[in-house]
């Protein structure tokens, strides 16, 4: 896995400030917004072709606590599921897209501000020095699918069979007797 490295910075260049201090999540369920986005560029593993990747930062808010988390998917085809995921629980694709269809990469560039739900779990690893460190994983949730109501089959609509109203003969007035003649 490639190390990151840094860029290097000139003596009349800007950067932004930043502190050593990284804070755990507890392991939990979150609700997430989508706060920064970057397109960055994975070197390749053992496992893994070169690809793109988005860089993506969240602020996640729990019971349990809020923070932020930095979560990287890389755009492979072996990653698929993690993309759909990712679309599917922020709104970006309806949660019903079926697996096979079409989804296009460009809506990364559309997910700052979207919102969603995610779980958050801990990961231990060792670095090269040895040292044993702790981050935060990220799976995104995607929402549960609301059973559609079932659509009533089409009835004609029942008319009230009224019975036919008799035609009556007017009466013929009597003239007292007196015809026409």
């Amino acid at each position: 896995m490639a190390q990151d490295k840094g860029v290097a910075l000139g003596w009349d260049d800007e950067g932004q400030a930043a502190d050593d201090s990284f804070e755990l999540l507890p392991e939990g369920e979150y609700d997430f917004e989508v706060t920064n986005f970057k397109r960055e560029r994975f070197d390749g593993s053992d496992t893994m072709a070169p690809c793109p990747q988005a860089a993506l930062q969240l602020k996640c808010r729990g019971d349990k606590a809020t923070g932020t988390v930095f979560e990287r998917i890389k755009l492979n085809t072996k990653m698929m599921w993690q993309i759909t995921a990712f679309f599917k629980s922020c709104g970006l694709i309806p949660a019903d897209t079926p697996e096979g269809a079409s989804i296009s990469m460009s809506l990364f560039g559309q997910s700052i501000g979207c919102t969603g739900r995610c779980k958050i779990t801990q990961r231990s690893y060792k670095t090269g020095k040895g040292e044993e460190r702790a981050v935060n994983n990220v799976t995104f949730l995607v929402p549960e699918q609301q059973p559609q109501q079932q659509q009533p089959s089409y009835q004609q609509p029942q008319q009230q069979y009224q019975q036919p109203q008799q035609y009556q003969q007017p009466q013929q007035q009597s003239w007292g007797g007196q015809g026409w003649n």
